[in-house]
């Protein structure tokens, strides 16, 4: 069930083993595709990379977004709300988790 996909909490606890928490930089999605150019000076800044370039800047700037929706799924219309809300209750376990051992809000995905 492609369900435990969403479930991130579980992925970033298990990366937690491994890795201390300073070592990973989570990032939301619609935060890359709300502002590209700020996320990848965030990723930059993260690895300590040095500033972005406006060369490099232009090169991952210009790049189609991925993970969209297909072009064929687009007919299908938008969700129903009843999915949206099926699925909000499923996951706000697993992302309120995540909000906290984030400690970043913006991970509880309210649709309201």
């Amino acid at each position: 069930v492609r369900l435990t996909l969403g479930m991130y909490y579980v992925f970033v606890l298990d990366w937690l083993t491994v890795f201390q928490r300073e070592q990973i930089l989570v990032l939301r999605l619609e935060d890359y595709a709300a502002n590209l150019k700020k996320t990848i000076k965030k990723v930059f800044d993260f690895l300590s990379v040095g500033p972005l370039s406006e060369q490099v800047e232009a090169a991952l700037t210009k790049r189609p977004m991925s993970n969209t929706r297909r072009a064929k799924d687009k007919s299908l219309g938008p969700m129903f709300p009843a999915t949206r809300t099926l699925l909000s209750q499923f996951y706000q376990p697993f992302n309120s988790k995540l909000a906290s051992i984030l400690n970043k809000k913006a991970f509880l995905w309210s649709y309201s």
